[in-house]
């Protein structure tokens, strides 16, 4: 895995041998200090291939080193959590300098390159085979590529320039707006396998460098920004992996005679699915007091929403109120936590602030 390595190297990836999976074909080239920039062109990426590199990526870009990358969309297969990971990486690095999607229109034809480059003072590594960014491309799959070094100044690093300018040119800039739009028209992909098949019954067991975490618990892992993690959570209503609970402290200057909470816009986008400016129709059911409660929750661009739920005039506050995803995208299940609990709870739950002081809040997966 030497980036100066022989002009062409064949990469055969057999996923029962963990030493040929291409995210640490990747990951060596990002670890690499000689290397300046990451050029990356697919037709699919999904969060779950990502995640296998993240931690290299986003090293190599605390490093002030160049990450561009072309992302085919509407294909069925690419995620909204994958094309939200671009924004954040993007408001976090400023030399993240292209995140574009390309969108080939055809229902008889589809953009479908796999091809990874790897630029280094006098020559580029480029490889080009049959996987994808996602996790079976990277680990699980059996792949093969070309990895081609290709000489700066060369003739073939000339016409690899002159095609990636092409589709960089006809490329759109990943954004919340696009996603929202995108994810309306049910062309994505979802995170959570799909398997429908009676003959594969058989699970194979990958032994990868990090637990698989949904996208939003590595973002809320992240010790950067707070503010730079929850716009993004904000901008989370497309995802395909959302969490199961939403723990939100409840304070005694909430107004609204004592029924009316306050929800953070982060926990409006991830948890609730309403993006800016949209609005959604909820049902909150309180199993202890048989009470259900109808609640329009709209996205605004402040910091919280006011929500007025009857059931919580008489809980003593401070308190910790739990909303439990059901099976029904628009039904909650919603109770207190036992006062004799709240302060474990809060500590071990509620790690989240919108700013110093305000109620804390927090996800479970």
């Amino acid at each position: 895995m030497n980036s100066k390595q022989s002009p062409t190297t064949l990469i055969w990836q057999n996923p029962a041998r963990r030493g040929s999976h291409v995210y640490r074909l990747i990951q060596h080239h990002l670890d690499s200090s000689e290397l300046i920039r990451f050029r990356v062109a697919v037709a699919y990426v999904s969060w779950g291939g990502l995640s296998l590199i993240a931690d290299s990526l986003e090293k190599f870009l605390r490093k002030g080193k160049s990450l561009e990358t072309i992302y085919g969309i509407e294909n069925g297969v690419t995620t909204p959590d994958a094309l939200l990971y671009s924004v954040y990486l993007q408001r976090q690095f400023a030399n993240y300098k292209i995140a574009k999607s390309y969108r080939w229109n055809y229902i008889d034809s589809e953009f479908h390159p796999k091809y990874f480059e790897f630029e280094y003072p006098d020559h580029a590594v480029c490889v080009v085979g049959s996987g994808n960014l996602t996790g079976g491309g990277l680990a699980a799959n059996h792949e093969l590529a070309t990895a081609i070094v290709s000489p700066i100044g060369s003739p073939l690093r000339r016409h690899l320039r002159e095609w990636w300018s092409h589709y960089l040119s006809e490329g759109k800039t990943i954004t919340p707006k696009m996603i929202r739009a995108m994810n309306a028209t049910g062309r994505f992909g979802t995170e959570r396998s799909q398997f429908k098949s009676h003959e594969k019954i058989n699970s194979l067991r990958l032994r990868l460098p990090r637990a698989k975490k949904p996208l939003f618990q590595h973002i809320l892992d992240d010790v950067g920004s707070s503010s730079t993690r929850h716009d993004v959570l904000a901008d989370g209503d497309a995802l395909t992996e959302k969490p199961s609970r939403l723990y939100l402290e409840i304070l005694q200057n909430e107004t609204g005679g004592g029924h009316q909470i306050q929800l953070p816009v982060a926990t409006l986008g991830t948890f609730f699915g309403v993006g800016t400016g949209q609005s959604k129709k909820v049902h909150f059911v309180f199993p202890t007091t048989s009470e259900n409660v109808d609640v329009q929750l709209t996205h605004f661009e402040n910091n919280t929403h006011r929500v007025r739920l009857r059931p919580l005039k008489d809980v003593p506050r401070p308190a910790i109120v739990v909303f439990e995803r059901t099976q029904n995208s628009d039904h909650y299940d919603c109770r207190i936590v036992p006062p004799s609990r709240y302060a474990s709870t809060l500590r071990q739950r509620c790690r989240e602030q919108t700013r110093q002081d305000s109620r804390r809040w927090g996800f479970v997966d």
